[in-house]
């Protein structure tokens, strides 16, 4: 599986829960066989690291698409300190408003080791999935393999994370990212 992840901190990095799930196996993958490559250009890159550990967001259900996005985050540890200044992302305080210019950027299966992102989307809603935990609705375009990139805002000049992308709509463009209310308690 190929997704998208985020230094948040020297050896810490955010992802989508589910691209850590192998539905082939109905398990999660092993820390030690996920890798991360930071400074991606074609094959070549600026950093690589091994998975340490992880937690995944309490209540994340794999196994029934739709039903816990909300709760599609996951906290990785790598193997070697990455994430320099220039290299790691902040996340946001807060949860954007309805309307705010918002921006989705990652690797997918159309441009695999090409950083594409949609620069002018917005937020559409911000509601909760099945199972009551945050979520947002955007009109970024991505398809697979953005699963697990930030949708960022820019606050005062300084662009973070305000959410991760999860889910694509069934049709046309724009998808769902997992709110980080329960990402910042964790960290904290």
């Amino acid at each position: 599986m190929f997704c998208t992840g985020t230094l948040i901190g020297r050896t810490t990095v955010l992802t989508a829960a589910h691209c850590l799930y192998s539905i082939r196996t109905r398990s999660y993958l092993p820390a030690g066989l996920l890798h991360f490559v930071v400074g991606l250009d074609g094959e070549r890159f600026a950093g690589h690291a091994r998975g340490v550990r992880y937690v995944i967001g309490p209540g994340f259900d794999p196994t029934v698409t739709g039903k816990t996005p909300g709760a599609d985050w996951a906290i990785l540890t790598i193997d070697a300190p990455l994430g320099t200044a220039d290299r790691v992302l902040a996340l946001s305080d807060h949860s954007p408003t309805i309307g705010t210019l918002v921006m989705l950027g990652g690797y997918s299966q159309d441009r695999r080791y090409v950083l594409t992102a949609d620069s002018s989307c917005r937020v559409l809603s911000v509601s909760t999935d099945m199972s009551g935990r945050p979520l947002l609705e955007h009109s970024c375009t991505g398809t697979r393999g953005v699963s697990g990139a930030p949708v960022l805002t820019e606050e005062n000049g300084t662009w973070r994370i305000a959410g991760i992308d999860v889910l694509a709509r069934k049709a046309g463009a724009g998808g769902y990212a997992a709110l980080l209310d329960a990402v910042r308690q964790r960290l904290h």
